[in-house]
Order: C-alpha cells, then sequence, then structure tokens
C-alpha cells in the first residue's frame, strides 16, 4: 500500500491554472479507489496528504513550489475529500 501523492492523483499535476476541478477525467480516480478501498476493508482510517512526502520532495525539488492556482488547487482537495468520504459510507 503506500500514499496516494497529487501528483498521482491529480492528471494535470503540477498545474491548477486553466483547468477544471469537477472533470473526472483530471484525476486518477481507480489508482486513489483501489488504495482506499484496501484501507477500508481492512477497517483502517485514511489519511489524506495534499502534497508530498519529505523523501520525494528531495528527489523533485519542483515538488515544494507552492500550487499556481490557489482557488483551483482548493476546489480539487474538496473533491478529493468528498470522493474518499464517499467510498467510505
Amino acid at each position: 500500500m503506500g500514499c496516494i501523492d497529487m501528483d498521482q492523483l491529480w492528471k494535470p499535476y503540477p498545474n491548477y491554472i486553466g483547468e477544471d476541478p469537477l472533470l473526472d477525467s483530471n484525476y486518477n480516480w481507480i489508482f486513489a479507489d483501489e488504495c482506499l478501498k484496501n484501507l477500508y476493508d481492512l477497517n483502517i482510517q485514511a489519511n489524506i496528504r495534499f502534497g508530498h512526502s519529505r523523501s520525494l520532495k528531495a528527489k523533485n525539488p519542483n515538488y515544494s513550489k507552492p500550487p499556481n492556482d490557489l482557488n483551483v488547487f482548493a476546489k480539487v482537495c474538496g473533491e478529493i475529500v468528498k470522493r474518499c468520504r464517499f467510498l467510505n459510507n
């Protein structure tokens, strides 16, 4: 298992400018859904990290940069939370 980082889930990563946070094709839901389903099946609470691990940041300094559109990023985060809550119900 492992963590789901934004570059794995948000397909336009690292770009947010001009992207539609409500467009399902902007997400890799299949990967995220399988990972979360495994956790929920084991009755393990999932934690969401809207960034990257320190080890990945060390390998790719671009991962340390803030999102280039905070409004879109906030909506993306909201969509991810809604999806994770839906899968857990």
